[in-house]
């Protein structure tokens, strides 16, 4: 019996040290670091795929998730009805959302929709930091419409931002480093086994997560 609780400590510990913490908790220190000369560079770089993705899908409702707020990542769709969730209570400006885009407060792994109600998802570094990534999508699943596209943001882990994520961990506490390290394989696994067809895939943003801009403007050549 005290070897187990010991046993039960060690992994307790483990998990607040290690471990994925709550959306809820960690997403306003998230959308801090999106806001740092590291943050916004990359969210240029995912701009610059997702504007001609999202140009291309149609429908009536779009759903946008991300730890980071008021980035319209939707800005190119031609969907008129876009919005944003988040466990998160929002101000009265974000609320009101650049453009189009829209905002309510819920709970990230039990989405307010009605089945088949959304046309299209985007899952901005969601699926990472959610302590229930199958969950999540199993809801994404549920909400879209049949024929309905999902776009998936995330870090690659076998890059320069995973390796330097797998030693940052060990020493810092930032809400940054704490997430899954999910491959594309597995999240391709995973889409699979809830019936999604992968219709394309792109990387972008090779750069080390080392927040100077001047460092970052002299490495531009490694895009």
């Amino acid at each position: 019996m005290p070897f187990k609780n010991s046993l039960d400590r060690l992994k307790n510990w483990s998990q607040s040290r290690f471990g994925v913490a709550s959306f809820k908790q960690v997403r306003p220190e998230l959308g801090e670091w999106f806001k740092s000369d590291y943050g916004r560079n990359l969210i240029d770089a995912e701009l610059s795929l997702l504007d001609p993705a999202l140009a291309d899908l149609f429908g009536y409702h779009l759903l946008e998730m991300s730890p980071s707020d008021g980035e319209n990542l939707s800005r190119s769709s031609r969907i008129h009805h876009r919005f944003t969730l988040s466990p998160n209570t929002l101000d009265a400006a974000h609320a009101q959302g650049p453009s189009f885009l829209s905002g309510a407060q819920a709970d990230i792994d039990v989405l307010p929709l009605e089945n088949e109600s959304t046309d299209v998802v985007i899952l901005h570094h969601v699926l990472e930091y959610s302590q229930r990534p199958h969950q999540l999508l199993r809801e994404v699943s549920r909400v879209l419409m049949p024929r309905g596209h999902m776009i998936i943001v995330g870090f690659n882990p076998n890059s320069l931002f995973g390796i330097y994520k797998f030693f940052a961990r060990l020493l810092s506490r930032r809400a940054q480093w704490r997430h899954h390290s999910i491959s594309r394989r597995r999240v391709n696994d995973w889409l699979r086994l809830l019936d999604f067809a992968t219709l394309d895939q792109k990387s972008a943003f090779y750069r080390p997560p080392i927040d100077h801009a001047g460092f970052l403007n002299a490495l531009a050549g490694l895009e």
